[in-house]
C-alpha cells in the first residue's frame, strides 16, 4: 500500500460521451439553469432510485456546486471520432 494516498476518497463516476452527446447535455442543464455536474446527479439519482424526486426537480443537495473531489466529470474523448463526425 502506499502510505502518502488518502485514506478516504470522495467517490467520482466519469462519463466519455462522443462530442454530440455532451453538446446535448450541456444544452439540457442550461435550459434548466443547473451546472452539468447538477444534471448528472438528478440523472444518477433518478437511475438508481425510480421512486425518489419527480424528473428534473433539483433537491438542495444536487443544486449545490460540489467541490472539486465530488465532481463527475463529462467530456468529449480526445481522438474519438466516428465516421459520421468525419
Amino acid at each position: 500500500m502506499n502510505s502518502s494516498a488518502p485514506t478516504s476518497r470522495a467517490p467520482s463516476i466519469t462519463a466519455r460521451p462522443s462530442p454530440a452527446e455532451k453538446q446535448r447535455f450541456a444544452e439540457l442543464a442550461a435550459a434548466r439553469g443547473i451546472s452539468e455536474s447538477a444534471l448528472a446527479l438528478i440523472a444518477i439519482r433518478a437511475l438508481l432510485d425510480p421512486a425518489g424526486a419527480p424528473n428534473g426537480q433539483v433537491t438542495p443537495e444536487s443544486a449545490r456546486q460540489p467541490a472539486a473531489h465530488d465532481r463527475g466529470i463529462i467530456h468529449p474523448q480526445a481522438g474519438r471520432r466516428s465516421a459520421r463526425d468525419a
